[in-house]
């Protein structure tokens, strides 16, 4: 993956902070002077916001959708909107933290990792939709990561006082949240052809 990243100063400029050891410096990076991220695993399939292939026709603006192989992915619960976006929200968040972010524009929201790691830090963010469609779909996305974040501690959404209500009625979406954020990948199964 490359970014790019627009910063209020020059990059020599801003102090450089250490690197703790296993937060995506597998190659060695010692500071945020070094710009790689490295180490990163992808966020498994089953913990992508997933969508039914006619609303990935709608928010893409296409025809048709290419699904994967049964044997490959199973579709029938619905397809990530890119499957190319599997960078984990953990790694978002330590990119916000070394960049001292404090706002997000993003040209390229996909299925909102990134969007999810600004909410969680508290960061204001912007993104900018494919199409009225994504924008809806993404809405709904945010939503949901907004009430995981509003139950879960040390999150700047975090409401003790509205927890107990938040699980009491949204206890499925939660119930459904937590399955896909604790989904690992499996190993596709033989392919028979």
């Amino acid at each position: 993956m490359v970014m790019l990243v627009s910063l209020p100063v020059n990059r020599t400029l801003m102090a450089t902070k250490d690197r703790a050891a296993g937060h995506f410096n597998a190659a060695g990076e010692a500071s945020t002077h070094e710009t790689t991220y490295t180490g990163v695993q992808p966020v498994p399939w089953g913990a992508l916001p997933l969508l039914s292939p006619d609303d990935k026709k709608k928010v893409l603006g296409i025809a048709d959708v290419e699904l994967p192989r049964q044997a490959v992915f199973d579709g029938s619960g619905g397809i990530p909107l890119f499957w190319q976006e599997r960078k984990p929200v953990q790694l978002w968040r330590k990119i916000y933290e070394d960049l001292l972010a404090r706002v997000v524009v993003d040209l390229t929201p996909g299925g909102g990792l990134a969007a999810r790691a600004a909410m969680e830090m508290g960061l204001a963010y912007v993104g900018f939709t494919r199409s009225g469609e994504h924008n809806q779909w993404l809405t709904t996305v945010c939503e949901r990561n907004a009430l995981r974040a509003a139950v879960t501690s040390g999150t700047a959404l975090y409401s003790q006082d509205l927890q107990g209500s938040i699980e009491e009625h949204f206890g499925d979406v939660l119930t459904h949240l937590k399955e896909a954020d604790a989904a690992e990948d499996k190993a596709p199964l033989e392919d028979e052809s």
